[in-house]
């Protein structure tokens, strides 16, 4: 679209974009967002996009493009500033059963104000339509802070455990596109990524009372503490690839990949255990007792890696879109994540898919009610044990936005469940195949979508 108007009108639009940048600035440096390692759609990119469940490789107009397929750009507005910002988030994690105990339970609950997907693209003016965009958004943001208190159900097993996660990836992305003629798109992105990740552990652990086997008569109680400290970081630049291809005005194909070169990288973690024997008043018995238990103090681990990644997991998306009405469109994605390369075992990454359906109906031409279809599947290795494993997502997402000439202004709700087999993987000591504890877990978020184009 050709930029025209009074000045009164250049005056106006200025004024729109430059209230939409500094209210997105303002998202985006202030507010975390919360995701894993170990799922790569937890949060949906971009505005409309979310909206219509991901679903969006086949259409990858606007400067959502440039995450999802940036050869898609190349059939964008002239100009286009696009802001989607999760407002609101909400993490339910249900634990049926803890050491080994299926009669215990457990529920940890997350909410939080989070950040979204801030772009803009702009045509050249040349002959040919060349596109340049660019993107800041957050894939990644953990900031957990978690204490569980548990029970057994004979008395005999207490537990403190403490959490603190942080994990961030940050991209800062540039692309192009190039429309070769009114079928035919080619593009390139190029994004600078930051991974941080660390977590602090630490567990107290009463066993007890059991009968003392040196002074009939008296109680003992077993006491474990132990500490544990992970870190690492990259850093690099991801370059990315895509086509779009546009046969009529019904339908419409996109492909597009992106690979990871890492630049920089470290590593390190921390382990300290105890283990004691103690009266009925807990003062350590020593090495006295002959109740059989391990016992030790300070018992500690460290260890450090320069290169703790040989490789980072890669992404293919092909996406179909059709249009068999004016005011109807109707998209479909599945995306390849392939396996990484880690020393550690527990952040090791499988290959695996995705898929993806979303719609979009306008109504009126005032409306657009977009509803989304996604799987987000868990990637993690399943036989490293101490975590949450078999977490296999199914998302949906309801969108609406109010089109108001050339700006938009839109709300989308996203909501996954994890689907049944999802537990925890118990310790060599505690583990079987019949008592691992069930988990099921629910996120809901909740996101403002504003779209601007001159």
């Amino acid at each position: 679209m050709k930029i025209k108007g009074t000045m009164q009108n250049k005056s106006c639009k200025k004024f729109f974009f430059t209230n939409i940048i500094l209210f997105c600035l303002h998202i985006l440096f202030h507010f975390p967002s919360y995701a894993d390692w170990w799922h790569n759609n937890s949060f949906i990119m971009g505005g409309r996009p979310a909206g219509m469940g991901g679903a969006y490789t086949g259409i990858a107009t606007g400067a959502a493009g440039i995450y999802y397929n940036p050869g898609g750009m190349g059939f964008s507005p002239d100009l286009q500033l696009s802001v989607s910002t999760t407002n609101y988030y909400i993490s339910t994690i249900k634990q049926q059963g803890y050491l080994s105990d299926s009669s215990t339970g457990f529920e940890l609950g997350d909410a939080d104000l989070l950040n979204g997907y801030f772009g803009g693209i702009f045509r050249l003016d040349t002959e040919t339509p060349i596109f340049l965009a660019f993107a800041i958004y957050n894939k990644d943001y953990v900031n957990i802070d978690n204490v569980v208190a548990s029970y057994s159900s004979d008395g005999k097993n207490k537990t403190r455990y403490v959490q603190k996660t942080s994990s961030t990836e940050n991209e800062y992305a540039f692309g192009g596109a190039v429309r070769i003629n009114p079928q035919w798109s080619i593009g390139a992105s190029i994004a600078f990524f930051d991974i941080k990740y660390s977590e602090v552990q630490n567990a107290n652990i009463v066993g007890g009372p059991f009968d003392d086997p040196d002074n009939p008569g008296n109680q003992l109680y077993t006491y474990e503490m132990w500490n544990y400290t992970s870190s690492f970081f990259v850093r690099g630049i991801e370059g990315g690839l895509g086509v779009a291809y546009k046969p009529n005005d019904y339908i419409s194909f996109g492909l597009s990949g992106k690979y990871k070169f890492i630049m920089a990288q470290g590593a390190d973690s921390t382990y300290v255990d105890n283990q004691v024997i103690t009266n009925s008043n807990f003062v350590p018995l020593g090495s006295s007792s002959t109740y059989p238990f391990n016992q030790y103090l300070n018992k500690s681990t460290i260890k450090e890696d320069d290169r703790p990644f040989g490789k980072l997991p890669s992404m293919l998306r092909f996406g179909i879109a059709l249009y068999p009405l004016e005011f109807q469109t109707i998209t479909a994605d599945i995306a390849y994540y392939s396996a990484n390369q880690a020393n550690n075992p527990f952040y090791q990454t499988k290959e695996v898919f995705d898929y993806f359906l979303g719609s979009e109906t306008i109504i009126y031409e005032k409306v657009a009610l977009r509803l989304g279809y996604f799987t987000n599947n868990w990637s993690g290795d399943p036989s490293v044990k101490d975590q949450i494993i078999n977490v296999n997502f199914i998302g949906y997402t309801v969108g609406i936005s109010y089109l108001n000439k050339n700006s938009s202004y839109g709300f989308t709700w996203m909501h996954q469940q994890s689907k049944p087999g999802a537990q925890y993987q118990l310790e060599e000591s505690l583990a079987s195949s019949s008592n691992n504890p069930s988990v099921t877990w629910t996120t809901n978020q909740f996101a403002i979508i504003i779209t601007g184009e001159m």
